[in-house]
C-alpha cells in the first residue's frame, strides 16, 4: 500500500529543492541495482545448493548431516514466507575456487533473523558460527550487513551447512564472493544508499515546506509517508544497525518493526487522500482504514505481539487494494487534471512493480535478490510521480491564493475608496450646507425689506438694491450647486470616460462666464483674444466651472475697485492654448503655490472668505482631464496669476 493560519514561506523558495530531487533522481535510479551487481558473485543454486525444513526447529547438524538423502535440490532461490520452521541448506563449493583464496558466504536478504554456518573441521567436528540481523552489528566477522561468514578452509566439493531461522519471510539466496570483490559491491551500496535517502529527504522536506506554506494536509501527510519509507529501508537494509546501534540488535529489530506498521499506517492514509476517497468512495475509505488500523497494529507489534500474522494480512490486502481502488483511479483519470491523472496511473503502476515483491513476501515466487531491488527501485519513480502531482497541486495552489490575494485587496481598495468618498461627501455636505445658509439669509432679509418698503412706499432705488441682493444671491447659490454637481462627477471612478466632448471657443466661454457676474464687476475685467483663434476639444460646462471659479476668486480675494485681465493666446511650444488671470491683490503666500489646489485646503489668510476649500482643487482636475495644466505664475507679484494651458483639438 502506499499511503486556517498560514506560515509566511514563498513558493519560490522551494522549486530549488524541487530541482535537486528531480536530479537526486536521476543519479539514484541505476545505483541500487548496480551496487547489487557490482563484483563477481557466485549464487550457490542446484546442483551447489539443497534444503531441509525442520518443522520443530530442533535437528542438530549431525542430524541433518546424516539425512543428506532428505534434502530437495534447491534450483532458485527458497522462498518460504511467513513460517515458523527453520530451513537447513546444504552447500557444496564449486570445483573452480581457489584453495587460498579469500571467499566469503553471504545470505541476504537482511532481515533474517539467525543464520548459523557450520564447516567440517579436520578432525570430523563441526565449527559453529552466527549471524543474522538478532546479532549486533559490532559482532559480525566482517563490515556487512547482510549475515556474512568468512570461509576458513575453501576447499573444492567441500560441504558446508546453513541453518535459516526468522519470524520475518523467510528466503534465502547464498553467494559466494572473493573478499575484495564483497567489499567493493558493499561500498557500492553505501554509495547508493546515499543518493537513494538523499533523493527521499529532499522530497519529504519540500513536502514539509509545502505543508508550512499551505497548510494541506495532504503535504504533511505525504511528507511523513517519505520519511517513514525513508526510515523503514533505513532499517531494513541494515544502516541502522551500521550507523546507529551496532551493539543493540534488538532495539533495531523493535524499531524496524514498528516502521512497517507506520509504514502501513502513513501511506494508506496518503493513498486515501490522494483518491480522494471521503466523499465518494465511502466503502473503499472503510476498507483503508481497516488497513491502517492493521498497521497501527503492526507498529505496536513489540507490545502487542503478532506480527507476522497481521502482517501476512497487510500484504494480502496491498495486492487486493488496486483492484478494489479501480473506480477511483479511473474517477481520477476523468478529471482531466494532469496531478490528478499522474496519480491515477503511478499508483496502479508501482502495485506492478511490486507483485513480485509481494509474493515472494508470502512466498508463492522465490524471492530474489532483483526483487529486493526492484522494491527500491519502484519506490522512487513513484514518490517522484506523486510529488510532481503535488507540484502542480501546490502551483494551482499558489493561483488560486495570488487570485484571492488580488481580490481581497481589490475589495478593500473599493472599500477604502468608498469610505473617503463618503466621508468627502459628508464633509462636503456639511460645508455646502453652512455656506447655502449665508444667501439664503441674504434672499430672507431682502424679501422682509421689501416687504417693509412695500408698505411705506419707498423709492424704486432702495427696491432695486433689495432685487438686487436676491440675484447675488441666486447666482451664489446657483454656483455651489454647479460645484456640487461637477463634485459628484469627479467623485466617481474613471470620471473622464464618462465626459462628452466637443469643440469648445475659449473666448466665447470667457464671455458667457462674465456675463453671470453683475454689470459692476463685469466691468472691472478686461478680456483680450489675441487674433482667431484655433478651437479645442473640451467639455463646455465643465471648463465654465473652471473659469467662473477662478473669475469668483479674482473678483473675491483683489483689491476692491481693482482691474482683472483675462488673456487668451497660442501657446509659445506645443500646440495649444493659454488662458490666464491675474488680480491685484494679496497674492499666494511663498511656499503656498501647491497646497492652495488640494482639496479642502484654505490658507489662513482667507479664511474669512466664504468657500468650501474644493474650487481649485476641482479646477485643476477638470483641466487635467481634458490633457491640459492649470498653475500658479509665481512671477506676477502684484496679486495672484493663474495659467491654464489646453491642447488644441486634433
Amino acid at each position: 500500500m502506499i499511503a486556517s493560519a498560514r506560515f509566511s514561506l514563498p513558493l519560490p523558495l522551494l522549486r530549488p529543492v524541487f530541482w535537486r530531487c528531480l536530479l537526486w533522481f536521476m543519479l539514484a535510479l541505476p545505483l541500487p541495482t548496480f551496487a547489487a551487481q557490482v563484483g563477481d558473485a557466485t549464487p550457490l543454486l542446484a546442483p551447489h545448493a539443497a534444503f531441509l525444513c525442520d518443522s520443530g526447529g530442533q535437528l542438530s547438524v549431525d542430524e541433518v548431516a546424516a539425512r543428506a538423502a532428505d534434502f530437495q535440490p534447491m534450483p532458485e532461490t527458497l522462498s518460504r514466507g511467513y513460517t515458523k520452521d527453520a530451513c537447513w541448506l546444504r552447500l557444496t563449493l564449486p570445483d573452480d575456487i581457489d584453495r587460498q583464496g579469500d571467499y566469503w558466504l553471504e545470505a541476504p536478504p537482511l532481515v533474517l533473523d539467525d543464520v548459523r554456518l557450520y564447516e567440517q573441521t579436520p578432525q570430523g567436528g563441526w565449527l559453529a558460527r552466527r549471524s543474522g540481523d538478532t546479532v549486533a552489528f559490532a559482532a559480525h566477522e566482517g563490515p556487512y550487513r547482510a549475515a556474512s561468514f568468512r570461509l576458513t578452509n575453501p576447499q573444492p566439493g567441500a560441504v558446508i551447512y546453513l541453518r535459516v531461522e526468522t519470524t520475518s519471510t523467510l528466503a534465502v539466496s547464498p553467494r559466494l564472493w572473493r573478499g575484495e570483490a564483497l567489499r567493493a559491491a558493499n561500498d557500492a551500496a553505501l554509495l547508493g544508499f546515499g543518493l537513494y535517502f538523499g533523493f527521499m529527504l529532499a522530497v519529504a522536506l519540500f513536502n514539509f515546506m509545502s505543508w508550512l506554506l499551505w497548510r494541506e494536509t495532504v503535504y504533511g501527510a505525504f511528507a511523513l509517508g517519505v520519511t517513514v519509507v525513508g526510515l523503514r529501508w533505513f532499517f531494513a537494509d541494515g544502516l541502522a544497525d551500521q550507523f546507529l546501534f551496532p551493539h543493540d540488535a534488538a532495539l533495531t529489530n523493535q524499531l524496524a518493526n514498528a516502521l512497517v506498521g507506520l509504514l502501513t499506517f502513513f501511506v494508506t492514509l496518503y493513498q486515501a487522500m490522494l483518491l480522494q476517497l471521503k466523499g465518494n468512495f465511502p466503502r473503499l475509505l472503510y476498507f483503508y482504514r481497516l488497513v491502517m488500523a492493521m498497521g497501527l497494529w503492526v507498529a505496536l507489534s513489540p507490545l502487542l505481539g503478532g506480527y507476522s500474522q497481521v502482517a501476512t494480512v497487510i500484504f494480502v490486502c496491498a495486492m487486493i487494494a488496486p483492484f478494489l481502488s479501480l473506480p477511483a483511479y479511473w474517477r481520477l483519470w476523468r478529471s482531466g487534471e494532469v496531478a490528478n491523472r499522474l496519480i491515477a496511473v503511478s499508483i496502479p503502476a508501482y502495485f506492478v512493480i511490486m507483485v513480485p515483491n509481494y509474493l515472494g513476501t508470502l512466498g508463492f515466487i522465490p524471492y530474489l535478490p532483483e526483487i529486493i531491488g526492484n522494491a527500491h527501485l519502484g519506490d522512487l519513480p513513484l514518490v517522484l510521480a506523486l510529488h510532481l502531482s503535488l507540484v502542480l497541486k501546490a502551483r494551482e495552489l499558489e493561483r488560486a491564493r495570488n487570485l484571492a490575494q488580488k481580490r481581497a485587496e481589490d475589495a478593500i481598495a473599493v472599500s477604502e475608496r468608498e469610505r473617503t468618498a463618503r466621508a468627502e461627501q459628508n464633509r462636503f455636505l456639511a460645508m455646502i450646507t453652512h455656506e447655502v445658509r449665508t444667501p439664503v439669509a441674504i434672499i430672507d432679509a431682502a424679501t422682509h425689506s421689501l416687504h417693509l418698503l412695500d408698505e411705506i412706499g419707498s423709492e424704486p432705488a432702495q427696491r432695486d438694491k433689495r432685487y438686487q441682493n436676491i440675484a447675488q444671491a441666486v447666482t451664489r447659490m446657483k454656483a455651489l450647486m454647479e460645484l456640487a454637481e461637477v463634485q459628484e462627477r469627479f467623485s466617481a471612478a474613471e470620471p473622464t470616460a464618462k465626459i462628452p466632448m466637443a469643440a469648445v471657443d475659449l473666448a466665447q466661454l470667457s464671455t458667457e462666464t462674465l456675463a453671470a457676474f453683475d454689470p459692476d464687476t463685469a466691468a472691472r475685467v478686461t478680456l483680450n483674444a489675441a487674433g482667431p483663434l484655433p478651437a479645442i476639444t473640451g467639455n463646455a460646462r465643465l471648463l465654465y466651472f473652471v473659469f467662473l471659479n477662478l473669475l469668483d476668486n479674482a473678483v473675491k480675494y483683489a483689491e476692491p475697485e481693482t482691474p482683472i485681465r483675462i488673456d487668451i493666446y497660442p501657446a509659445l511650444s506645443g500646440r495649444g492654448l493659454v488662458w490666464s488671470i491675474r488680480d491685484y491683490g494679496a497674492g499666494i503666500p511663498d511656499g503656498k503655490e501647491e497646497a492652495i489646489f488640494e482639496k479642502y485646503r484654505r490658507l489662513d489668510e482667507t479664511a474669512s472668505k466664504p468657500g468650501l476649500g474644493l474650487g481649485l482643487s476641482l479646477a485643476r482636475e477638470i483641466i487635467e482631464s481634458h490633457g491640459g495644466q492649470l498653475r500658479l505664475d509665481s512671477r506676477w507679484t502684484d496679486g495672484a496669476c493663474f495659467v491654464i494651458w489646453l491642447p488644441e483639438a486634433p
